[in-house]
């Protein structure tokens, strides 16, 4: 399941449009989205961040799979120790999902367990309320986002 994830994930990170945007400012909304969902996985609180997860999400993975793959990484990663923004990017086309205005968040964090991790938090834009769209892993040299 973990790699059924991580697929799902990298395939959608490898065909987009993006811009670098200044910073979380821009963004708001989908910033604190980004913060909630973080924070309710790292207090261990899975079923709080139900609220947060879009039906794009939804429709790739049920949310116990998301909660079953998430929860398996956090478990190997151990306590946050510390997190900081490391890149804000927005872009408005992921290949073959629908045309919205997405932003990605690149995080580095420093767990009990792994340092220096970066972590991408893609939202996306559903009616008025920006969502989880995915959560995953960078490995070392990849981009969050195609050329």
């Amino acid at each position: 399941m973990k790699n059924i994830l991580l697929l799902i994930c990298l395939w959608i990170s490898l065909f987009s449009n993006a811009k670098a945007v200044n910073n979380a400012k821009d963004y708001p909304l989908a910033y604190q989205t980004a913060l909630s969902w973080q924070k309710s996985w790292d207090q261990n609180k899975a079923s709080e961040s139900r609220q947060f997860v879009s039906k794009g999400m939804l429709d790739v993975l049920s949310f116990a799979d998301i909660q079953k793959a998430l929860s398996e990484r956090r478990a190997n990663l151990g306590v946050l120790k510390s997190r900081r923004l490391r890149e804000t990017i927005s872009h408005g086309q992921i290949y073959s999902f629908p045309d919205a205005e997405y932003v990605a968040f690149i995080f580095t964090s420093n767990y009990e367990n792994k340092k220096n991790v970066n972590e991408l938090i893609r939202v996306i834009k559903e009616g008025d309320n920006w969502l989880i769209f995915s959560d995953l892993l960078l490995e070392k040299g990849q981009k969050a986002v195609g050329d």
